[in-house]
C-alpha cells in the first residue's frame, strides 16, 4: 500500500512540474509558465482589456521579461544588503486599496474572487520597493527641467487634444458565427448594451460595451480603419482580428477637445440579482456617497466598487443621460444586466483643464528623466546576470 502511495505522490508532482514548464533561469531562480499566467491575470485586473491588446504569445513574452527583470531587481538588491520589510509592504497594499477605494484588506477577496494568488501582488510590491531603495542609493545625477523642455510638453499636450476623438461601444467574441449571430441581433434593432453584456467577452462588458471617448490607434489596424470610415450612430459589420472579432458602434465624433471639461465625482456598485432585491429598502435610505461605498464594501462585487472622476461623456450614452436626471447624493439605478444589478451615485460636480500645471508637467518629465537612467542601470546589471530561456 506504502508503495502505491508513494508511486501516486510521484505521479502527481511529475503533472504538477509539467503543467508548470520553466520559462527561464535567472541566476538558478526559475520562472515557470504558471508565473506568467498568475501576471497576466493580475495585469488584466489592473488594466481592464490588457488581454485583447496584442496577440497572446507576445504578451508571455511580455510579461516573462517583466518577471526576469523583477528577478534581476530583487537579487541585486540582495547582493547590496538591501531588504523590505513586512510593514513596508503592507502600507504598499494599503495605499493600492485606498486608491482603488477598497477597504482595508479588500484586495485579497477581489484576488480570492479572481482566483489571483495573494502572493503574486506581495512578489510585485517587494520588487518595486527593493528597487526603490536600490535607485536611492545610486544617488542619480538628475538634471534640472528647463523651462523651454516644459512649453514643448505643454505643446504636445495641446496637439494630442486636438486630434479626431470617437464615442464608442464595442463586443468583441472569439468566432465568426457568433459574431455574425450578434450582427443580425443588432441590425435588426437589438440593445447594443444588453446584447454586450450578454455576449462579450471583453472587460468593457460591465459597461454594456461602452468605453468613452477614445483617439485614432486605440484599436488595432484593422479595427481603427472601420471605425475611421463610420458615421455616427453607425454599427459595423463584424471586424476579424488576430485576437477575434470586434463590432462597434460609434455614438459620436468630434475634431477635437475643450480645454476645460465638466467632470463628475462618481460612484458605482454592482450587486448579485437576488441580493439587491433583499437589500433594496437599505440602498433607497443611503444619505451620501460616503455611505454607499460603506455600505458597497459590505455587500457589492469587490471589483465593481469604485468611486472617482470621470467626465460625463466618457460614459455610453444611456448611462449620461440617467445619471443626469438625478441630483447629488441620490442613488441612481438599477441598471441591469442578466446577473447583476448596478447602482451609481453622483458625489460632486465640477469642471476640470486637460491642460496640467507647468508644475505638474515639470515632475513628469522628472520622472521619466529618473525612468530612463534607472533602465540603464537595469540593462548593466542585467548584462552581468546569467539568464537561461528555455
Amino acid at each position: 500500500m506504502r508503495k502505491y502511495l508513494i508511486m501516486a505522490l510521484v505521479l502527481l508532482l511529475s503533472k504538477a512540474l509539467w503543467a508548470q514548464e520553466i520559462l527561464a533561469v535567472v541566476n538558478d531562480s526559475p520562472v515557470s509558465s504558471y508565473d506568467v499566467e498568475v501576471r497576466m491575470k493580475l495585469l488584466e485586473l489592473q488594466q481592464p482589456g490588457f488581454l485583447q491588446s496584442a496577440p497572446k504569445g507576445d504578451l508571455q513574452k511580455q510579461v516573462l521579461e517583466q518577471l526576469i527583470n523583477e528577478k534581476i531587481k530583487a537579487q541585486e538588491a540582495a547582493r547590496r544588503g538591501i531588504s523590505v520589510s513586512d510593514s513596508d509592504v503592507a502600507k504598499a497594499l494599503l495605499q493600492i486599496e485606498k486608491q482603488f477605494n477598497l477597504p482595508a484588506g479588500g484586495l485579497k477577496e477581489v484576488l480570492k474572487k479572481e482566483k489571483i494568488p495573494f502572493g503574486a501582488v506581495q512578489a510585485q510590491l517587494q520588487s518595486d520597493l527593493l528597487w526603490l531603495q536600490l535607485m536611492q542609493q545610486e544617488q542619480l545625477p538628475v538634471q534640472p527641467i528647463s523651462d523651454k523642455a516644459v512649453q514643448y510638453r505643454l505643446g504636445m499636450i495641446k496637439r494630442e487634444l486636438s486630434k479626431p476623438a470617437y464615442m464608442v461601444s464595442e463586443i468583441w467574441v472569439q468566432d465568426e458565427k457568433r459574431a455574425n449571430e450578434i450582427f443580425n441581433i443588432l441590425a435588426q434593432g437589438g440593445d447594443f448594451s444588453g446584447t454586450a453584456h450578454k455576449y462579450s467577452n471583453a472587460p468593457s462588458a460591465l459597461q454594456g460595451g461602452a468605453i468613452g471617448w477614445i483617439k485614432d490607434n486605440y484599436y488595432p489596424t484593422e479595427v481603427d480603419t472601420v471605425l475611421k470610415q463610420m458615421n455616427e450612430n453607425q454599427l459595423s459589420y463584424p471586424i476579424k482580428t488576430k485576437n477575434g472579432y470586434a463590432l462597434l458602434y460609434l455614438h459620436a465624433k468630434r475634431e477635437g477637445l475643450q480645454n476645460d471639461i465638466a467632470i463628475w465625482e462618481l460612484a458605482q456598485m454592482a450587486l448579485p440579482k437576488e441580493k439587491a432585491a433583499q437589500l433594496s429598502a437599505l440602498m433607497k435610505a443611503l444619505p451620501d456617497c460616503d455611505s454607499f461605498i460603506n455600505f458597497a464594501g459590505k455587500n457589492a462585487l469587490p471589483q465593481s466598487i469604485q468611486r472617482g472622476q470621470v467626465a460625463p461623456e466618457q460614459l455610453s450614452p444611456q448611462i449620461q443621460e440617467t445619471l443626469k436626471k438625478y441630483p447629488l447624493h441620490t442613488l441612481i439605478g438599477p441598471m441591469q444586466t442578466s446577473t447583476y444589478d448596478i447602482y451609481f451615485m453622483k458625489c460632486g460636480e465640477t469642471t476640470k483643464s486637460l491642460i496640467p500645471p507647468e508644475e505638474v508637467v515639470r515632475a513628469q518629465l522628472g520622472a521619466e528623466q529618473i525612468e530612463l537612467m534607472s533602465s540603464k542601470i537595469l540593462k548593466d546589471i542585467k548584462r552581468r546576470a546569467v539568464v537561461d530561456y528555455k
